[in-house]
């Protein structure tokens, strides 16, 4: 169940991402450049893998570093697309 429950939020993840990366691509570059992008991007999707992989292990007792992660990981991707967004807007 717990696997299971991993492979549904990395999908959902992938889902999120792969069309912030065909906006990007499309507003060629969005005012910022390729590594930011993979950089809040990449990081914010590392983050939210780790936070999801910690809180899915069997025993953890303290699901702390799980939550600051997928924190860390959802504030970054929420940075990344206010960005694309504030940047569709302007041109």
């Amino acid at each position: 169940m717990r696997l299971t429950l991993f492979g549904f939020n990395a999908l959902a993840l992938f889902m999120l991402v792969a069309p912030a990366f065909l906006i990007f691509t499309s507003l060629n570059g969005a005012g910022m450049g390729l590594p930011s992008f993979l950089g809040v991007f990449g990081l914010g999707s590392a983050a939210t893998l780790g936070g999801m992989a910690k809180l899915s292990m069997k025993g953890v007792a303290d699901p702390t570093r799980g939550v600051l992660l997928l924190t860390f990981g959802v504030v970054l991707l929420t940075v990344g697309f206010g960005w694309l967004f504030l940047a569709s807007l302007g041109g």
